[in-house]
């Protein structure tokens, strides 16, 4: 019974996990560690990755400023992602970000 239980709570986890694709990376004003993540294609939801405050965050928002999701990050998870998005903007011309993999390398989701 209780593997039963645990099976049925990791596949309610995967069903739960968002994908986002980014294709654009700008500077947010006044900040030198603070990023927009957007997509030109779906302007649906945006993110802000935030290595410069003292909580480092990546969230994600709905168009009407709603947030989605937050993340909570160590300086190096948010020097990863930013890294990451940058190699993948210049290498794949988009970064997806499946929420349960944010330090994932690969530029596709995980699927």
């Amino acid at each position: 019974m209780k593997i039963y239980i645990l099976i049925l709570l990791l596949f309610s986890f995967q069903t739960t996990a968002e994908e986002f694709k980014f294709d654009g990376l700008s500077p947010i004003a006044d900040f030198e560690a603070s990023f927009m993540l957007s997509n030109s294609t779906n302007s649906s939801y945006h993110a802000v990755l935030d290595c410069q405050s003292f909580f480092k965050k990546f969230d994600i928002y709905s168009n009407v400023g709603d947030r989605l999701e937050e993340y909570f990050l160590t300086m190096n998870e948010c020097e990863q992602i930013y890294l990451n998005v940058v190699a993948c903007l210049e290498k794949e011309e988009f970064k997806c970000l499946d929420t349960p993999y944010l330090l994932d390398t690969n530029c596709e989701c995980q699927k």
